[in-house]
């Protein structure tokens, strides 16, 4: 199963919930088993903004687990794409964890979505080939990448991630100071 990393948050002593967007499912949750031991094999595979496939130990179908039993368990994961220019590039970085924010906070679990799995991997790539290159319109791209997200997402491009959320977007405040 292919899926982009958008978060994880730490759980007991050296497990971790992986929050991703998966190519099949959707938006899901997979725990990874000792992910934060020194001597884990999956950890770097397993990093924020990568695209990565990986497999789960339970054979049952998919959607039943994830409604009415144990959370999956990632067994095991390999990088496809890290996006290595991107994450070294602190503007590309701002507008990629915008769009991861935007995912973690406004898609749904469980309702997969082919437009918006084109949508993340194709911002991710656009950004990361766009990185460390110094004639680059930072802000054009994430003026485009707020109407497109807007538009994916099924609002009007002329609405606000505010109006929706009744909330800011930390990541879009960041990427506008870092951008200007």
């Amino acid at each position: 199963m292919q899926a982009i990393i958008l978060k994880k948050i730490p759980t007991r002593e050296y497990d971790e919930l992986i929050v991703c967007y998966t190519q099949d499912f959707g938006k899901a949750t997979y725990i990874a088993k000792s992910v934060r031991k020194q001597t884990s094999r999956q950890a770097s595979h397993l990093d924020i903004l990568s695209l990565v496939d990986f497999g789960l130990a339970q054979k049952s179908n998919h959607s039943r687990i994830l409604q009415s039993g144990p959370m999956p368990i990632i067994k095991s994961a390999c990088s496809l794409n890290n996006f290595a220019n991107l994450k070294g590039d602190i503007k590309a970085l701002a507008l990629a964890n915008f769009v991861l924010e935007i995912f973690d906070r406004l898609i749904f679990e469980n309702d997969r979505d082919e437009h918006l799995w084109n949508f993340l991997n194709s911002k991710l790539i656009l950004f990361d080939q766009s990185a460390g290159k110094v004639d680059v319109d930072w802000l054009g791209i994430l003026d485009k990448t707020t109407e497109e997200a807007l538009i994916v997402l099924g609002y009007n491009e002329n609405i606000s991630f505010e109006e929706i959320i009744g909330d800011h977007l930390n990541s879009l405040l960041f990427a506008r100071k870092m951008l200007e």
